[in-house]
């Protein structure tokens, strides 16, 4: 019986010798486990972070979008706006082009007709006089 008990306790002794390396090995693997937690919780923040971050560059985004549209719509009912004045200074200027033209026809007939009657401007104009002269009085 003895060398059964030695077995047996060499077994035993073998055994809490395996046991003791399971348990470092355990040991290990928890402390592996845990820094591999602290890890994934530290990217879930640096991940939630980004998401606020590209949220906030939408928002801007999407304002920019906006403030863009405002102010094409009111650059197109400005540019409206400019070319009806344009359109009316156009017309504008062609009427005074016309009267210029009519003027110049007119004056053109004017004296077309008066040269053609033989009368002369210079007959209706009043006659110089005789220059003043000056005496002297002695």
């Amino acid at each position: 019986m003895a060398d059964s008990n030695t077995t047996v306790d060499t077994r035993v002794a073998i055994l809490e010798e395996k046991f003791s390396v399971y348990e470092q090995m355990m040991n290990k693997m928890e402390s592996a486990i845990h820094t591999i937690s602290e890890t994934c919780q530290g990217i879930s923040r640096m991940i939630a972070i980004h998401e606020e971050r590209i949220e906030g560059v939408h928002k801007t985004d999407n304002l920019i979008l906006e403030k863009f549209k405002e102010m094409e719509t009111r650059n197109t009912l400005d540019h409206d706006k400019v070319i009806k004045k344009v359109e009316k200074l156009e017309e504008k200027v062609e009427g005074l082009i016309k009267f210029r033209w009519l003027i110049g026809g007119a004056l053109i007939l004017t004296v077309f007709f008066f040269n053609q009657q033989q009368i002369r401007f210079a007959d209706y104009l009043p006659k110089p006089e005789a220059p003043a002269t000056v005496k002297s009085a002695n």
